[in-house]
């Protein structure tokens, strides 16, 4: 019996899962984070220095329905491989970066 190459303990059909995986992360990551720049911030809560902290938590769950939506898709329609979508990734890297920056900001300026 031969031990299997690295390369094949890749190629078994798991990317859709891990990429899911990692979308969901992204995705809570953004609302916890953004939740805990809410609480730090304290109250008044409908001031501006909330806004880009509920722009992170609505980012996040238009995350998790998006990588939801994708999951359902290819569950219906049997496909093997996660389609890529590299606009959705600079979107999300923007995202998290602005929030990072504004987040900086707030605290720093407390």
């Amino acid at each position: 019996m031969t031990n299997p190459r690295p390369a094949d303990l890749f190629e078994d059909g798991l990317q859709r899962e891990r990429t899911a995986l990692a979308w969901n992360r992204t995705a809570m990551a953004l609302i916890v984070a953004s939740s805990a720049l809410i609480g730090y911030r304290g109250t008044p809560y409908l001031d501006l220095l909330h806004l880009p902290a509920y722009i992170g938590n609505v980012a996040g769950i238009v995350v998790l329905w998006l990588a939801a939506r994708d999951e359902r898709w290819q569950a219906k329609t049997g496909a093997d491989a996660a389609q890529l979508r590299p606009s959705r990734a600079w979107i999300v890297g923007a995202l998290t970066l602005a929030l990072s920056i504004m987040s900086l900001l707030i605290i720093l300026g407390r």
